[in-house]
């Protein structure tokens, strides 16, 4: 056991500090160290500096409610601070290294964000979701150079650290698979065939947008499938989404997908939006409409402000507007869930 006598303005230092530290407080009435959550970031450890100032920060608060001068010990690399009814305990984390120029680094990150005392750990957005080995490492001299603390661990993860917030930074492993980028017209012949699988004998286009609506899909079809069973065959291939926080384009993790030959291959499909329109098949608006006249008393009219309720083979159609209200007989002829007969256009 090694007594740390601390300088002349009280701060602490830590022989041989260590890369990260966890940090403990037990009572005089527990024989159980708990984690310290209020003083770490996520990963439930502090910096070897921050370790040093939050030692400080113990020793002067219990001279500040004036009991005696509290010990403070090293052994083994850890640090304990003693004193009446409470004791602290910093421990250093074998499975960190201080971060140096000759450590190898990964050719991209992800990058993730935290302050001091959070319990998770906040991906970056957009541009700052990844980084490159050469901008993370003058992210690192940077920190270093202001200050903080910079420790990578034994799976390549670094965390980059100056006062209250944390920068961690985890590589991308490389895909043992193929990479691809895809166009909108490339994405489109792929979702027609997929479509082509998934509802066979129902015509779909596919079709891509011309000049500014380049990076655009236009899926349009008549009856069969719902929009939302359509649209959870092609959602995934848009490429991104737009954040108005931010008021730019965010990308969206790439796909994986299976070639004619077996082949696995990673996608990152380049297209900006898919729009969807589903039209009725012939009649049944003029049938719904029909309906809702005969029904209710009133000529078919969108500007109705009160839809009235009525009930019709057993099935009740109601609705917050009058679109909605026809909008669920329509569903429901298409279904088969009622039987109406065709009519002239109820509208004239």
């Amino acid at each position: 056991m090694e007594f740390i006598t601390p300088d002349a303005d009280g701060n602490v230092k830590i022989p041989n500090r260590a890369a990260r530290y966890t940090v403990d407080v037990k009572s005089i009435d527990s024989e159980v160290f708990e984690r310290m959550s209020g003083v770490v970031q996520p990963d439930g450890s502090i910096s070897g500096i921050n370790a040093e100032t939050a030692a400080t920060e113990f020793r002067a608060l219990e001279i500040e409610e004036q009991r005696w001068t509290p010990t403070v010990t090293v052994e083994n690399g850890v640090v304990f601070i003693d004193a009446t009814g409470i004791s602290f305990r910093l421990s250093p984390l074998d499975t960190w290294q201080k971060m140096t120029p000759a450590h190898q680094l990964a050719s991209r990150y992800t990058m993730d964000i935290a302050q001091c005392g959070h319990s998770e750990w906040t991906p970056g957005r957009g541009r700052d979701r990844e980084r490159t080995a050469g901008e993370v490492a003058a992210l690192v001299r940077k920190t270093v150079a202001g200050g903080g603390d910079a420790a990578i661990s034994d799976t390549g993860v670094i965390i980059v650290e100056l006062e209250s917030t944390a920068v961690r930074y985890t590589p991308v492993i490389t895909p043992a698979y193929r990479q691809e980028r895809w166009s909108a017209p490339e994405v489109g012949k792929y979702l027609r065939s997929q479509l082509r699988k998934a509802f066979p004998g129902q015509k779909i286009s596919v079709r891509n947008g011309r000049g500014t609506g380049y990076g655009y899909l236009d899926v349009t079809w008549t009856g069969g499938p719902s929009e939302a069973e359509v649209e959870q065959i092609c959602d995934p291939w848009q490429g991104g989404d737009f954040d108005g926080m931010t008021d730019m384009m965010v990308q969206r993790p790439p796909l994986l997908v299976m070639t004619k030959e077996g082949e696995l291959i990673e996608v990152r499909p380049i297209t900006e939006l898919i729009s969807y329109n589903r039209s009725r098949p012939a009649g049944v608006e003029d049938q719904a409409k029909t309906l809702v006249q005969e029904q209710t008393g009133h000529r078919w009219d969108h500007h109705w402000p009160d839809p009235t309720p009525f009930r019709y083979q057993g099935v009740l159609f109601y609705g917050s507007t009058p679109w909605d209200q026809l909008r669920k007989v329509m569903d429901a002829i298409e279904a088969g869930e009622i039987t109406v007969k065709e009519t002239a256009d109820p509208t004239a």
